[in-house]
């Protein structure tokens, strides 16, 4: 996703001290775009991840600690459109994947260990209790290649063509041969064991391929959403129809942004 720059809101910077005058200390600002070391604060309405390698790049991005009210996909992709640079906004999957991966990796950073635990916990509620909406879409065709459209009615949209029809079921297990639906899905290189790991690791679910199992006859447009089902695996699923209404992850880019940190209280 291509992630707009963040201007500085006077009203809610001010919402922020007025928290810190109760007590804190000034924390390490989050990176800007193009840097790799990771790091994350709680503020008053979101944790602020930096490090997260995404498009083949590194950013910094906020994620609302309060999900997007449940829409259609079309919507959601309207309001990202519009948004404001300080609101929160639908993403697509390979964002969503980054920011699981990069909490993943640090899970044993010592230095942000107790921020990175409480940000699983808020996104493993999240995908047990919703199925969550993205902005990516996919386009299951009757002849060729299928396609991964990463941003729906975005301006910066991107696309990939892949084969995405195929079995359902747990993606590291030979038989579903899903390794190539979840990098084209999830825009990685990961191998499905990593993904794996990534997304058991925030839900405690292995993870499970949910797709359309033959060509169509026709083109078939589905909606890629992420949730833990019947508390049983955590599904990629490219079989929800379009109208379907759904929250979605909120977020927006933290770049030329900083403030003191709820994180770092004493």
């Amino acid at each position: 996703m291509t992630l707009v720059p963040f201007k500085e809101d006077p009203e809610r910077k001010k919402k922020v001290i007025e928290e810190l005058l109760k007590g804190g200390s000034r924390s390490a600002e989050v990176q800007g775009d193009g840097s790799k070391d990771f790091c994350i604060e709680k503020l008053v309405d979101c944790y602020r991840i930096g490090g997260i390698e995404c498009n083949n790049n590194y950013c910094a991005a906020d994620l609302s600690t309060t999900l997007l009210p449940a829409q259609t996909q079309e919507q959601h992709a309207e309001h990202a459109r519009k948004a404001r640079p300080d609101e929160f906004r639908a993403c697509g999957a390979p964002l969503v994947y980054a920011v699981c991966k990069v909490l993943c990796e640090n899970k044993a950073n010592a230095k942000y260990a107790r921020i990175v635990e409480e940000a699983k916990n808020f996104l493993q509620k999240a995908f047990k209790e919703n199925w969550l909406n993205t902005l990516s879409r996919v386009q299951y065709n009757s002849q060729g290649l299928d396609k991964v459209i990463y941003e729906s009615k975005q301006v910066s949209k991107e696309e990939k063509l892949a084969k995405l029809v195929g079995r359902d079921g747990c993606i590291t297990k030979p038989k579903t041969d899903a390794q190539e639906y979840c990098q084209a899905i999830l825009g990685t290189k990961d191998d499905v064991a990593k993904i794996n790991e990534v997304f058991k690791w925030v839900t405690g679910k292995e993870s499970y391929a949910y797709r359309i199992n033959k060509t169509p006859e026709s083109t078939q447009e589905r909606v890629l959403v992420l949730g833990v089902n019947n508390n049983v695996m955590f599904y990629i699923d490219t079989n929800d129809y379009v109208v379907s209404s759904r929250p979605a992850l909120g977020v927006r880019r933290a770049k030329n942004f900083s403030t003191r940190s709820e994180g770092a209280k004493k």
